[in-house]
């Protein structure tokens, strides 16, 4: 069976890169829903700042085009032909698929207690997930983030005592601004580590913030050379979120909202909003990390957590977004059986959910028969079965930790906990 994997990756490459090459429309079709695209991710307001970039103007200058990072930008100026940009998201995307089969190899090799599931059957599902092939189709430049969390992660687990993880931290903090809620549970995760190595945990957590911080700090630099000198990327890239500048439809929670407020109200609730989408990240790693008997998938479970506390509470999800969040949830084969809703249920309201957006979204911009009620509501729909989704796994979490703390065979023994 592992040999079928090289296979299944080239299937995962030809599918990403012939289908939007034969089809060059959809990825602009795409592009114009608000499920793939917001003004912090979205493919076209990139190729327009690259347009200005080619044509001697800068697009950090001229008004508020972009808010990608002008690192992201440079790249994307060596990469005009849309076949290369096919084949750099097809490679993207592929990539992330490989890393997640190199996951899921060490948690097995971490956990012996536990079964997962083979290397085959997670490339074969992120090969063919739809949720993978639809944002590699969008060309969301959230894609590239997404390869870089998770390689984070994998270098995390190889070497807990590494700096690298850090530097990739920093480099997904700038892609993207929610990223550097995660320096919490790496250094927690390094900080157990060491203790268990009998090591000093003061000299590494230290030396964790300086790697962090230094690289956040070269970044910015080049950042800011890239942009002729000038610190409005800044505001542009981040700001823009923290500040919730741009109010569009889309499956967040904050867009509806901020509508209808008075604008007297609206720093107020803007900084309960962004509080919000921090305030989970320590309690779930001091729970879940923590503890003196934590392990590594523990470790990859409570980041996977606070993952998808932040993709539900951030000010501009997608669907790419969503895509990290149910790959990785792939990696927890052991939890399974203590779901209250099988995945399957899950996926499928998932889903339902996801296809009754756009004709929502459709109806109300397109038709002018709807409102904004009609796709709100589906919205919050789609984050209530993201939250339902993830306090089932962690009650299932907590049982399998009950069992496995008093050796209890739950094969053998008939036992049910009960939530107080």
């Amino acid at each position: 069976m592992p040999s079928l994997i090289p296979f299944i990756l080239i299937i995962s490459i030809l599918l990403r890169f012939i289908i939007p090459t034969l089809l060059p429309n959809l990825s602009q079709l795409l592009d114009q829903s608000p499920i793939f695209s917001t003004p912090i991710n979205s493919y076209r307001t990139l190729k327009e700042a690259v347009f200005l970039a080619t044509n001697s103007l800068n697009p950090y200058k001229q008004g508020e085009i972009i808010h990608h990072p002008p690192i992201l930008l440079e790249v994307f100026k060596h990469l005009q032909s849309p076949t290369l940009i096919n084949l750099f998201f097809a490679l993207v995307d592929t990539l992330f698929g490989l890393q997640l089969i190199k996951l899921n190899q060490q948690l097995s090799k971490k956990d012996s207690k536990h079964t997962y599931f083979p290397s085959y059957i997670i490339a074969a599902f992120y090969t063919f997930n739809p949720l993978a092939l639809l944002a590699t189709f969008a060309k969301s430049t959230y894609l590239i983030n997404n390869l870089v969390i998770i390689t984070l992660l994998n270098s995390l687990l190889s070497n807990p005592f590494s700096l690298f993880p850090y530097f990739l931290l920093a480099l997904s903090t700038s892609l993207t601004y929610y990223s550097w809620y995660f320096i919490v549970p790496l250094l927690a995760y390094s900080s157990r580590q060491a203790t268990n190595h009998h090591l000093p945990s003061s000299p590494i957590i230290v030396k964790g913030i300086i790697a962090f911080l230094s690289s956040l700090s070269l970044l910015t630099f080049i950042n800011y050379k890239l942009s002729a000198s000038s610190f409005n990327f800044i505001q542009l890239v981040y700001g823009t979120i923290v500040s919730f500048k741009k109010i569009t439809p889309n499956l967040g929670l904050w867009w509806y909202f901020f509508t209808e407020i008075f604008e007297f109200f609206s720093a107020f609730y803007t900084a309960i909003f962004n509080l919000y989408s921090f305030i989970f990240i320590v309690p779930m790693t001091m729970r879940f990390i923590g503890p003196s008997t934590s392990t590594t998938a523990d470790a990859l479970f409570a980041i996977w957590c606070e993952i998808g506390f932040v993709n539900f509470s951030r000010a501009y999800p997608t669907i790419t977004d969503l895509n990290l969040y149910f790959s990785l949830s792939m990696l927890f084969k052991p939890l399974y059986r203590k779901l209250k809703f099988p995945t399957a249920v899950s996926n499928l309201a998932m889903f339902t959910a996801l296809l009754l957006l756009p004709v929502f979204y459709y109806v109300w911009m397109g038709f002018n028969s709807g409102n904004a009620n009609f796709f709100y509501a589906m919205g919050l729909v789609h984050n209530l079965i993201q939250v339902l989704m993830l306090t089932d796994f962690i009650w299932s979490k907590l049982q399998i930790e009950y069992y496995d703390t008093h050796e209890i065979d739950i094969d053998k023994v008939n036992l049910k906990l009960t939530q107080i």
